[in-house]
């Protein structure tokens, strides 16, 4: 018997340690306790949708080197793929009969001066002696018809000579451009006819970006809207770009739009063919009222934010325009000066009641 009593003692230690600890609270008071929350107030701003591309480089300008007469090439001094500047030697061509045509056009220009000033000596000759009546008029008119001719065949050797001249400095062939030789079509000794392409360059200094966007995001572009382009081929380096073109038409096969954007490459770093992904910026938006997407919760299949209304969370799902970003564009649902909750999100439900953080003590 007394040891039925000794255990007892434990029991009644334990039953009453248990009476004494506090009930936890119900579920109702746990809904009923107020959240703490951050909160952003809505104001409108300018926004402007921004969206990325996947495209490729093409060259702005080719132009075909070629000669307006025949002849030999005699030396070449350039290869394919080089970068060339404006003014460099590209090709010498034989230039031993442009030499003789310049030869033979000087010596025709110095006997039809010749030829000129003996003429004209005449005709004053004969003008002072026709004042004194001592000659016809019909003598006076011949030697100015022989005056007149004489002028006209100095005009003529002189056009002569500028014709020879322009064929011999154009046996020496000059790129026209700071380019890149595309293909080189001629080699040392090889006979070239008029208007044979020796060359052909590719224009440098700028290049061209093809790429195609939505039809939601064309409407967005304007002509001469600036871009940025980056290229696997150049890694860390970004280039400035322009909108030179928008597409009028769909593509039959994809829906989408052609947008051509011109790129400056004075640094020679890009070459037609590379890709690239162009960043491109839409028509700038004024008043609009813009969220960032994070704010945005899932209620029943539903994207919501919740605004502050009475010391109460209430839940509101907007409508957005299109947006490739982060930030979404406000078209309904919200108004300037709504605070919107930006915090304790997961916790949230319509008419929880709310305490804003910027008014704890």
């Amino acid at each position: 018997m007394r040891f039925a009593t000794r255990l007892l003692f434990p029991f009644l230690l334990v039953a009453l340690t248990a009476c004494e600890q506090p009930s936890p609270p119900s579920q109702k008071a746990v809904a009923d306790k107020e959240l703490v929350v951050s909160t952003a107030t809505l104001q409108p701003r300018d926004w402007q949708l921004a969206f990325t591309a996947y495209g490729h480089f093409e060259t702005t300008e080719e132009i075909a080197i070629a000669v307006d007469f025949s002849g030999t090439v005699e030396k070449v001094y350039f290869r394919d793929g080089q970068n060339v500047a404006a003014g460099d030697l590209l090709i010498e061509l034989d230039d031993q009969k442009q030499q003789l045509r310049v030869r033979q056009s000087k010596a025709n220009l110095v006997s039809a001066r010749a030829e000129l000033e003996k003429s004209r000596e005449t005709h004053f000759r004969y003008r002072d002696l026709m004042g004194k009546g001592a000659l016809s008029r019909e003598q006076l008119n011949d030697s100015q018809a022989s005056y007149e001719r004489s002028r006209a065949k100095v005009e003529e050797a002189e056009a002569a000579l500028a014709l020879a001249e322009k064929d011999l400095r154009e046996t020496r062939i000059i790129s026209p451009v700071d380019g890149v030789v595309a293909e080189k079509r001629v080699e040392p000794g090889q006979t070239v006819l008029a208007g044979n392409s020796l060359a052909l360059l590719h224009v440098a200094d700028t290049l061209r970006v093809v790429t195609f966007v939505s039809e939601r995001e064309v409407n967005q572009l304007r002509l001469g809207d600036e871009a940025t382009v980056t290229t696997p081929a150049v890694p860390g380096r970004t280039f400035d770009a322009r909108v030179e073109l928008v597409g009028s038409e769909a593509d039959a096969n994809t829906g989408n739009f052609t947008v051509k954007l011109t790129v400056n490459n004075r640094d020679r770093l890009l070459r037609p063919g590379m890709s690239a992904l162009v960043e491109l910026r839409g028509i700038v938006r004024s008043d609009m009222l813009v969220l960032d997407k994070g704010f945005l919760v899932d209620r029943n299949r539903r994207r919501v934010v919740f605004i502050v209304e009475d010391g109460k969370a209430r839940e509101v799902e907007p409508s957005f325009a299109a947006s490739a970003g982060d930030e979404l564009p406000v078209l309904a649902g919200l108004k300037p000066g709504d605070q919107l909750i930006t915090s304790q999100l997961d916790l949230l439900a319509d008419g929880k009641a709310v305490t804003l953080a910027s008014e704890q003590p």
